[in-house]
């Protein structure tokens, strides 16, 4: 990108695959995204994988598989080429080498042959001295013969970048004006001895040549910017505009980490909760509306979004406020966005297989309303639902012992119940209601009390929707079934 071209808006994100997608690399994405559909930019998606050791196609996999199912789609990256590629970092050596002759060319870098020992001595010089360490120069001042002559006896060697006089400005849209004096730089390295680029050196030849026009990223970046921002110069880069977003804090004040809950978007994914929720959520960390929204659906993001709005203040996580979020996408999901969550989560358990037939899907629209909106999390779905889809129930080890432990009186009403059920013309929840009340007056108990025996007998566990709207949607034959089954079980 040359000196004072124009571009149109086009934003990065740029992940290291050396674990999985933080939270905050998550935030960094969904608003780089954001800005982008805002303005009808691009979107690119480049890995950085450089770090050889720690790097792993089996993390830039699942950086990939997190992106998209927070439905943040990108326009070029790794699986979708364009003219700007390639977006692996390791790819563009090549790249970067040419922009390193260029410097040493134009004597803006030099060879430093420095050893390890010798910057070790500078080193101790200045810590003996009280001063603070900067790398003295000394190769700055090498004659072309000395070069040359160090260069035929193979002498290894980094490059260094020629730090100018001065000082150096980021306009920051959400910082503001930050000065930097150049004097505080030493001349450091751009190309490590192995032949290796650093990371300031490689990401501002990306960024340039990728005619990324707004680097929005977190604002441990900050140290970086003016190292890069003496670097886009050096090599006659035009800026791209920056905006660093404040990190995000738990709740006691300290940076998010493991020990504050999960902080990998794939946990999420993992502990079920809805996409559309945890982008809503991660929207709100640190970036808001005048009018304080917390509810949004992905287009409303969009068109309310702007750098200016976001804070400069760390943002507190709060996986409570995420939860309720969750909750509150679920109660506005149309049926057929609920239905793809059960079916997913049917099948995951192994309740289903294949499709679902009419009466399945019939049945299911029913117990998904029957739950209307007591859900957070996808895993809250199996457990209200996943009863009416086994053929069986496996009745847990504790859970026979919490209610039938004490003796069979339960197991006699329980057969007394399902006698007049049977019986019933007319199955319904009054009648139902009847049967149980009048059973439970007999034994001199609350009706809750066998109710909730019923409850556990019918679906396995102690939670569901009412019992009476439950054992209708089981219907006669299933509830008949599963109370003589138990009756039987424990009977015997």
């Amino acid at each position: 990108m040359e000196k004072n071209k124009i571009t149109d808006i086009r934003v990065r994100f740029a992940p290291s695959p050396t674990g999985h997608l933080h939270v905050g690399g998550a935030r960094t994405a969904l608003f780089n995204w954001l800005f982008a559909r805002h303005h009808n930019g691009k979107f690119i998606l480049r890995i950085e994988d450089t770090d050889e050791e720690r790097s792993s196609a089996e993390n830039t996999g699942e950086i990939i598989r997190s992106l998209k199912w927070l439905g943040l789609e990108w326009d070029e990256g790794p699986d979708k080429p364009g003219e700007y590629g390639p977006y692996l970092q390791s790819e563009r050596n090549f790249l970067y080498k040419k922009y390193i002759e260029k410097l040493l060319a134009e004597d803006k870098a030099y060879r430093c042959f420095c050893t390890q020992e010798e910057l070790a001595s500078e080193k101790t010089r200045a810590e003996s001295e009280k001063r603070q360490y900067r790398y003295s120069g000394k190769c700055s001042h090498l004659t072309d013969e000395e070069i040359n002559s160090f260069l035929e006896q193979k002498r290894p060697y980094v490059v260094r970048l020629r730090i100018p006089k001065g000082e150096t400005v980021l306009n920051d849209v959400i910082r503001g004006r930050i000065e930097f004096k150049n004097e505080i730089f030493d001349d450091f390295i751009i190309q490590k001895s192995s032949g290796g680029v650093v990371y300031n050196f490689a990401v501002v030849i990306d960024d340039a040549l990728m005619n990324i026009s707004h680097v929005i990223r977190g604002d441990d970046h900050i140290s970086n910017t003016p190292k890069q921002i003496i670097m886009y110069e050096a090599l006659g880069f035009s800026l791209p505009v920056f905006a660093h977003v404040s990190m995000i804090l738990g709740g006691d004040g300290k940076r998010l980490s493991k020990r504050h809950g999960a902080v990998s978007v794939d946990q999420y994914r993992d502990d079920g909760l809805f996409p559309e929720a945890v982008v809503n959520y991660l929207a709100l960390l640190g970036w808001s509306t005048s009018d304080s929204r917390q509810f949004f659906h992905l287009n409303d993001l969009i068109k309310a979004f702007s750098l200016e709005n976001i804070s400069s203040n760390p943002a507190i996580f709060d996986i409570k406020k995420l939860e309720w979020l969750s909750c509150e996408h679920w109660k506005l999901f149309d049926r057929d966005l609920k239905r793809k969550y059960a079916v997913e989560c049917l099948t995951s358990a192994g309740f289903v297989s294949g499709g679902l037939s009419k009466d399945e899907i019939e049945l299911l629209d029913k117990a998904l309303a029957l739950v209307g909106d007591r859900i957070k999390k996808t895993g809250d779905i199996l457990i209200q639902i996943n009863f009416f889809f086994k053929k069986e129930i496996n009745y847990p080890e504790n859970i026979l012992k919490k209610y039938f432990s004490s003796g069979t009186s339960f197991l006699e009403v329980l057969d007394k119940i399902v006698n007049s059920m049977e019986q019933l013309e007319n199955f319904n929840e009054i009648e139902i209601e009847k049967i149980v009340k009048g059973q439970a007056a007999l034994l001199g108990i609350k009706d809750v009390k066998l109710m909730q025996v019923i409850r556990v007998v019918l679906t396995g566990q102690e939670i569901s929707a009412g019992i009476f709207e439950t054992i209708m949607l089981l219907g006669k034959n299933k509830t008949v079934e599963r109370i003589k089954n138990i009756v039987r079980k424990l009977g015997s």
